[in-house]
C-alpha cells in the first residue's frame, strides 16, 4: 500500500464529495462566503496554498456549525482532514478525525459517526501499514447495517473495495463495486439522494468498476460498463465527465489503440484542467506508458520527468 495511492484515492473521493455537495456549475462563479464559494476556494488552493485551503475548510465547518447543518458539518471536517492529508500533515489529520468522531458521538448523529469512521480510514491509509483502515471501515459497516442505512452502507463498501484493490484482491474489489453500481442504479431519487448526486455517484461507481475489471484484464467487461457510464456524461460537471474519458483512454490502451488512448486523455484534460500535482503525475504516467508502448523511450522518460517536476 503506497502513500501515493492513498493520497490520490483520498483526493479523488474528496473532490467527488465537494462537487456533489455544491450546486453550481463548473463555469459559474459562486458567491463568496457561500458553501459553494468555499468549496470553490478549497479546490483552488488545496495543492498550491495549504494555509488558504485550510482557512476555507475551517470557514466551511464554522458556517455549518453556526447553521447546525449536520450534513455539511461532516463535509467541513472531511474537507479539513483531506486538506491536511494532501499536504502531508497526517498528525493534524488524525487530530481532526478524533475531533470529528468526538463531535459525532456527542451529538449522537448516527450518519456522522459512520462518516467519521470512514474519514478515519483515510487517515490510516496514510499510516505506515494502514492496518487500522479496514478496522475503521468494519466499524462503519456494522453501524450502517445496524441502522439499516443502505446508502452509507454502500459508501463504506465502496471504500472497502478501494482497500482490497490496493492490497491486490481485485476479485473482491470487483464483487463489491458491481453490487454498489446495482444498488445506486436502483435507488430512487429523493430529498437526500438527488438526481445530481445520483449522476455523480453513478459516474464514480462505474469508473471504479471499470478499473476493477481492467485490473483483472477483463477488457470486455470494462468496455461494457464504460458504455453504461456514457449516458451520465452530459448530466454532470465537466470535472466529473473526466472519469469517462480517462476510463475510455485506459480501455483503448489495453487494446493497444494508443492514438485513441492519447486522444481520450487529452479530452479529459481539456474539459477539466485539475491543478493537483498528483493528478499531473498520474496523467504523466498515462502519457508516458503510451510512449513506452510505442517504443519512444526517450519521450516516455521526458514525460515522466516533467510529471515529477510539476
Amino acid at each position: 500500500m503506497t502513500k501515493y495511492c492513498a493520497k490520490l484515492i483520498g483526493v479523488q473521493i474528496f473532490l467527488t464529495i465537494l462537487i456533489s455537495s455544491a450546486s453550481f456549475s463548473q463555469k459559474e462563479k459562486a458567491a463568496a462566503g457561500s458553501y459553494e464559494g468555499l468549496v470553490d476556494s478549497i479546490r483552488q488552493y488545496i495543492s498550491v496554498d495549504y494555509s488558504k485551503a485550510l482557512k476555507f475548510s475551517n470557514q466551511y465547518l464554522s458556517k455549518a456549525k453556526k447553521e447546525n447543518n449536520k450534513e455539511k458539518i461532516g463535509y467541513g471536517y472531511e474537507a479539513i482532514l483531506e486538506t491536511q492529508l494532501y499536504n502531508d500533515e497526517a498528525k493534524y489529520a488524525k487530530e481532526t478525525f478524533q475531533n470529528y468522531l468526538a463531535y459525532a458521538k456527542e451529538t449522537k448523529n448516527k450518519d456522522l459517526i459512520i462518516r467519521a469512521y470512514c474519514a478515519g480510514s483515510d487517515v490510516e491509509l496514510n499510516a505506515p501499514n494502514g492496518s487500522d483502515a479496514l478496522n475503521y471501515l468494519n466499524i462503519a459497516l456494522a453501524l450502517a447495517e445496524k441502522d439499516k442505512n443502505d446508502f452509507l452502507k454502500e459508501i463504506v463498501l465502496n471504500k472497502m473495495s478501494v482497500l482490497h484493490s490496493i492490497m491486490g484482491d481485485h476479485e473482491k474489489a470487483v464483487q463489491i463495486r458491481k453490487k454498489t453500481v446495482e444498488f445506486f442504479n436502483a435507488k430512487p431519487i429523493d430529498s437526500t439522494f438527488t438526481e445530481k448526486t445520483k449522476n455523480i455517484t453513478m459516474m464514480s461507481a462505474y469508473f471504479m468498476l471499470c478499473d476493477g475489471y481492467r485490473n483483472l484484464k477483463n477488457i470486455d467487461s470494462a468496455k461494457h460498463y464504460n458504455a453504461l457510464m456514457k449516458k451520465y456524461v452530459s448530466k454532470v460537471d465537466s470535472c466529473v465527465q473526466r472519469y469517462y474519458y480517462v476510463s475510455s483512454g485506459e480501455n483503448a490502451f489495453l487494446e493497444k489503440k494508443y492514438k485513441e488512448a492519447r486522444s481520450h486523455y487529452q479530452k479529459a484534460e481539456g474539459i477539466c484542467a485539475l491543478e493537483f500535482p498528483l493528478y499531473d503525475l498520474n496523467m504523466a504516467f498515462r502519457y508516458g506508458k503510451i510512449e513506452f508502448a510505442e517504443k519512444k523511450y526517450q519521450g516516455a522518460i521526458d514525460i515522466l520527468k516533467k510529471g515529477l517536476e510539476d
